[in-house]
């Protein structure tokens, strides 16, 4: 019986050696090329180089070259055999067309493009195709733009493609609200957007001006009333200080080596709006807002002194900003005529 590996050169016979092999003379069997390339690759597409009687070893396969312009085609043959060459396409009885769906019950087709290329048909879906980027600065013109833009309140112009407020809708839709005054008159006021609203000052009796009633704050705010005219009145009465130890007891007056000022104005509005430290007293039938009296502002009035003791005070003067200054003479006898008529009057 071999043993394994018994078998070696030599033990061979050469009869062993089939189709494709060969034993040299020492009895080695080896693979015979020669007889194994026996087939040519060829092709009418492929470029073969190198391709005679080869195994397969370092051959470069590339596609043929048409001529310019060719396609390479498949036939089949009747008998079932294919071919591939290049030929020049033909576009001879080619039927194109390209349409654009734009009807509003014809959903499938409504904003697509439809492409047909010899008998088939391709559909290119537009519906959102068009983002904020694509779109340039100011190119939504009035004619691209659809009617069904125009909601509550505005209407598209027929003329100008422009969409304008619908004012009619508008006031209906808008006016929620009455205009109301106790000053102002206002005709055709109720739920209106201000559209034909005429308003005018609701006039007050003969002789009446409108004046500003301070309030006291967030809680009572100034309103505006018409009282009688006056052209012109007596300064609310004071005390003008005639020793710095005096000051103290009048508001809104301060001294300095010797001279008085006084702020006339701010006395009167301190008296006449409420804000004087002395309570005001008014008769029982008086109520609410009736109890004040109104202030006259500032920029509307002058102020004048009709008469002083000339004993007493001098160097009686106006600041630019209205508030009266003085000294006292050095040998002044005060006495209880000692005093000054201060009128204020309406510009």
């Amino acid at each position: 019986m071999l043993q394994a590996n018994s078998v070696v050169p030599g033990k061979v016979d050469a009869a062993i050696a089939g189709v494709g092999l060969d034993m040299d003379t020492n009895g080695i069997l080896n693979v015979n090329t020669a007889e194994l390339a026996k087939g040519n690759v060829t092709s009418s597409s492929i470029t073969v180089d190198g391709g005679s009687n080869s195994t397969f070893s370092n051959v470069k396969l590339e596609i043929t070259p048409g001529g310019d312009g060719q396609v390479l085609t498949t036939k089949v043959d009747g008998a079932g055999n294919s071919t591939t060459t290049w030929e020049t396409p033909s576009v001879a009885g080619t039927i194109n067309s390209l349409t654009l769906g734009n009807n509003n019950a014809d959903q499938a087709t409504y904003n697509k493009v439809t492409s047909t290329v010899n008998g088939v048909e391709g559909i290119i879906d537009l519906n959102d195709a068009v983002n904020t980027d694509m779109l340039q600065k100011e190119s939504v013109t009035a004619e691209k733009v659809n009617e069904d833009v125009a909601g509550e309140g505005l209407s598209k112009n027929a003329t100008t493609g422009s969409l304008d407020v619908n004012f009619p809708e508008v006031k209906v839709e808008l006016a929620k609200g009455d205009i109301t005054s106790s000053t102002i008159t206002v005709a055709g006021g109720q739920e209106s957007t201000f559209s034909d609203v005429q308003l005018e000052i609701t006039p007050g009796n003969p002789g009446e001006v409108l004046t500003t009633v301070p309030g006291n704050g967030a809680d009572e705010p100034n309103t505006v009333v018409w009282t009688k005219k006056t052209d012109f009145f007596y300064m609310p009465s004071i005390m003008m200080p005639t020793i710095p130890s005096q000051v103290a007891l009048v508001q809104n007056v301060v001294e300095n080596q010797g001279v008085y000022t006084v702020d006339l104005y701010a006395n009167y509005q301190s008296q006449f709006g409420g804000g004087s430290s002395i309570p005001t007293v008014v008769s029982h039938n008086v109520v609410g807002d009736a109890g004040k009296l109104p202030v006259i502002p500032k920029e509307n009035l002058a102020f004048h002194v009709t008469w002083y003791d000339t004993t007493v005070f001098e160097n009686v003067a106006f600041t630019t900003d209205g508030n009266l200054t003085y000294t006292i003479k050095a040998d002044a006898d005060v006495t209880v005529g000692s005093f000054m008529n201060i009128v204020f009057v309406v510009k």
